[in-house]
């Protein structure tokens, strides 16, 4: 297990600064140290060297895996973890974030949905852009004049979200009147195509990689978290007919299997068993 000191060594390597001992918590680091670090360098000197454009660069993306793609419930802790994939930069960009990031929130909506959970956590932005697809009724009207300006790429599907909403016929913050409207809904007011042809072919190239892939059923991982996709039982999602799904592969307690307690497991070994 790392000592506070070995975290300081390498935030000071690949960061560039040195956090104070009590902005850790364990292999945690607080995201309010980072932040002040990023907005002291927020423009790098003339004569930078590699090293300190490298150490920049890292200090965003972490900021972006951990408190962002992978968020947890702590609220202000960034999990070095992360930190360390990011130390050599040449091949960062192999490794899958988009399906690290998608078993990470299938865990979290997990837990949210256990009676005792008062909390939810992960990479909200993918759930609210399958709100805006599925249940368009429930949500804020999307003014069109806001669009991005004329010229400029289209962006992945999320980026609908960039834009003024007018709230004039929608509720806010009322849990029972958005139950009420779920559990009211009629099957001719469910999308149950969301993503045509046309709509997946206006997008972009890197958001379209994978795509014969799209609907495999896999286990995914991230670290002790594990999850399996079910496209079949969105099998009309795809336009498809949907048939019985086959059961479940894990049991109603998966979620349990974390990192707690095990600071010093191999996961690599464990799944493989």
């Amino acid at each position: 297990m790392r000592t506070i000191g070995d975290w300081q060594n390498i935030c000071q390597r690949l960061l560039g600064f040195i956090p104070r001992p009590q902005d850790f918590n364990r292999s945690s680091l607080k995201v309010t140290a980072l932040n002040a670090h990023m907005l002291e360098q927020l423009q790098l000197p003339d004569l930078a060297t590699q090293d300190m454009i490298y150490q920049m660069a890292r200090c965003y993306m972490f900021w972006m895996i951990a408190g962002m793609m992978m968020a947890d419930t702590s609220g202000n802790y960034l999990k070095l973890m992360y930190l360390l994939m990011l130390e050599d930069l040449n091949i960062v960009s192999s490794y899958s974030w988009g399906s690290a990031t998608l078993v990470c929130f299938y865990r979290f909506l997990c837990k949210a949905s256990q009676s005792n959970q008062n909390e939810i956590a992960g990479f909200l932005p993918l759930l609210q852009e399958r709100v805006t697809v599925l249940r368009p009724q429930v949500i804020a009207q999307r003014d069109i004049k806001n669009n991005f300006l004329a010229g400029l790429p289209r962006g992945p599907c999320a980026t609908r979200w960039f834009a003024h909403f007018s709230w004039t016929d929608t509720t806010k913050h009322v849990l029972k009147v958005f139950r009420d409207a779920l559990d009211s809904m009629t099957e001719d007011q469910f999308i149950w195509e969301p993503y045509s042809d046309d709509l997946i072919e206006s997008l972009p190239d890197y958001c379209r990689i994978g795509r014969d892939i799209w609907r495999v059923r896999v286990p995914i991982f991230c670290w002790d978290v594990v999850e399996v996709p079910l496209p079949n039982r969105v099998m009309r999602q795809f336009g498809l007919k949907q048939t019985i799904p086959t059961p479940f592969l894990f049991d109603a307690t998966h979620f349990h299997h974390d990192r707690r307690g095990r600071p010093n497991t191999n996961w690599k070994i464990e799944h493989a068993q």
